[in-house]
């Protein structure tokens, strides 16, 4: 069937003469007689769209890590921290960089402050 709709025929449009596939042809008589609001060739129309677009979609990408990865990543993240940090009055200020962040806390304890305080 897809050689049958790869072989090429002659067609003429707007009186220019070109050739094009069989598959081309039958798409381009399909649309004209949708576009024309032949009911039939509408709903065909629109079920070869959904066929291909469902075709078209990528497959769902499946986790390529375990829960231990999420534990080593985390843990690196907090190490990361309180080495980039350790230094920081704020973080002292919050109570350490695992204790989360101050939701509540409404006053300015970061680095805004401490440009503020030196001014």
């Amino acid at each position: 069937m897809a050689a049958a709709l790869n072989e090429k025929v002659t067609v003429t449009e707007n009186g220019k003469r070109r050739q094009i596939t069989k598959r081309e042809a039958v798409i381009a008589q399909l649309v004209n007689k949708s576009a024309a609001a032949e009911l039939r060739a509408t709903k065909m129309l629109i079920d070869m769209l959904r066929d291909v677009e469902k075709k078209a979609e990528p497959a769902p990408e499946k986790n390529p890590f375990a829960p231990t990865d999420k534990e080593v990543v985390q843990g690196l993240i907090a190490r990361l921290r309180r080495n980039m940090c350790a230094g920081c009055p704020w973080a002292a200020r919050r109570g350490g960089l695992d204790s989360g962040p101050d939701v509540g806390n409404t006053e300015n304890t970061g680095p805004e402050r401490l440009a503020n305080d030196a001014s």
